[in-house]
């Protein structure tokens, strides 16, 4: 979470992101519904077009997820504001895991079997936000599903 010390802009940047990470985790709920309009003040491409495909491979999977969603644990990698095109911040998040938060069928309502990951979750994430049009939108994300992280 930002901190007093932080600039107006990543302080920015990070409530933006975790806008965004809320609402990645509403639309998991119910991949089939549209919600393009919520995710489009949030994120451009390429971050907005992964998340939207990965919509579209739970929607026709029939798989969406339940319980209480990760709870976001940012800190600010690095500013630049002077970055060309576009100001830029880059925020890692590591998420709390909630077992609660799990995959379902859609249809019958009971769990999916996932392959477990050797690797104990939570795993990091990286954001680049970027300030696009005179607004801070999540232009990239990354996951690494390699390592644990701690917040």
């Amino acid at each position: 979470m930002p901190t007093s010390s932080d600039s107006p802009e990543s302080t920015a940047a990070v409530t933006v992101y975790r806008r965004w990470a809320a609402a990645t985790y509403a639309a998991e709920r119910s991949p089939a519904k549209n919600h393009s309009k919520d995710l489009r003040t949030l994120a451009v491409d390429p971050a907005l077009g992964g998340f939207q495909g990965l919509l579209t491979q739970l929607q026709i999977a029939g798989i969406a997820n339940r319980g209480t969603s990760p709870t976001p644990r940012t800190r600010v990698l690095r500013t630049e504001l002077a970055a060309k095109p576009y100001p830029r911040v880059t925020v890692i998040d590591c998420p709390t895991v909630s077992p609660s938060w799990v995959a379902y069928d859609v249809k019958t309502g009971k769990p999916v079997k996932v392959t477990p990951n050797p690797v104990k979750p939570p795993y990091a994430i990286t954001a680049e936000v970027i300030k696009f049009k005179g607004n801070w939108v999540v232009y990239r994300t990354t996951a690494d599903r390699k390592h644990t992280c701690s917040p």
